[in-house]
């Protein structure tokens, strides 16, 4: 199998396992995936200004060291410094990865990804960015996510409410299944949390293929991780063994009300999806539902112009 040093993204909404995939993945001989960068869209946005200045290294390491400081605390600015200084104006995409080619060469690895879950909403700019990189979109039932992300504030939409939460889930899932196959087409993977769950071998053997890359067993082995990982409670169970994970929970700890959301704002998608169906009505359920599309309207459509807009954009430049 030839060699294949293309980037790797892992994408999906937050509490959809792009963690335990991301572990996984970084178990592999060739592989490095750092914690969450968040910053790529926001440092290109910015690198115009960064570079006009005389010494626009530093400008960017001081940058980089602001911008990672919250997933990365042990990274030293000689590192970034060193990271960057073979990298010229021109190289924006270098400039972008510094910290994940930091990563990689720390691991002592040839290839490196990145895991945030949030680039879902950037797919194009990645096309732009990294023409021939792989992208993973990991799904997992939103019954499961909502909760989840509700129990952990803050890597979620940040919000108390379910209705936004369960719409917040749909809208990063939709984005990924409706910019990915259009954008990347056969460098983009879909797979379910789910089926990762019940039959990690057979996934990541097609992940591995994927990405052109030789399946390694331990790659399923818990003792095999190289790199740590931050000491945050919702990452504590991808230390341990896969069947320990849970796959369904939402059947015992949702409220009627909540199931009824579920259906309302996101029934159709976990249709197709081909997640169990759960056709449950409540009185509750559908007057916060109405109220809540009739408070918001203007800002829904306003939104959905804006990311239509945003999707044509960057594919036409993808495609320039």
């Amino acid at each position: 199998m030839e060699k294949n040093d293309s980037p790797i993204f892992i994408l999906g909404c937050g509490r959809s396992g792009t963690t335990l995939l991301r572990v996984i993945l970084n178990r592999h001989s060739r592989i490095a995936i750092p914690e969450e960068t968040w910053f790529f869209p926001d440092l290109y946005n910015k690198l115009n200004e960064l570079i006009k200045n005389e010494d626009w290294r530093e400008s960017i390491v001081n940058y980089l060291k602001i911008a990672s400081k919250v997933h990365f605390p042990e990274l030293k600015e000689s590192e970034i410094r060193n990271g960057l200084k073979d990298v010229e104006k021109e190289g924006v995409p270098d400039i972008l990865a510094t910290i994940n080619r930091i990563f990689a060469d720390r691991e002592n690895k040839s290839r490196w990804g990145d895991k945030t879950p949030g680039y879902v909403l950037h797919i194009p700019f990645l096309k732009k960015m990294y023409p021939k990189a792989k992208v993973i979109h990991i799904i997992r039932d939103g019954r499961d996510v909502v909760p989840s992300l509700l129990r952990y504030w803050s890597v979620g939409p940040q919000t108390n409410s379910f209705i936004e939460t369960a719409i917040y889930w749909k809208k990063q899932v939709k984005a990924g299944m409706i910019s990915g196959p259009r954008v990347f087409g056969n460098n983009y993977l879909e797979i379910k949390y789910e089926n990762l769950i019940e039959q990690p071998k057979k996934v990541i053997k097609q992940v591995c293929e994927f990405i052109d890359e030789k399946f390694e067993l331990t790659m399923l082995e818990p003792n095999s991780l190289t790199s740590k990982l931050p000491d945050w409670e919702w990452h504590a169970k991808v230390k341990g063994d896969i069947d320990k994970f849970h796959k369904t929970l939402w059947t015992d700890n949702l409220s009627s009300y909540q199931r009824g959301i579920m259906f309302l704002v996101a029934g159709k998608l976990l249709n197709k999806l081909n997640y169990p169906k759960d056709i449950i009505l409540n009185v509750e359920s559908f007057f916060s539902f109405t109220e809540y599309w009739i408070k918001n309207t203007k800002t829904i459509i306003i939104y959905r112009l804006k990311v239509f807009g945003y999707n044509i954009f960057y594919h036409k430049k993808a495609n320039e």
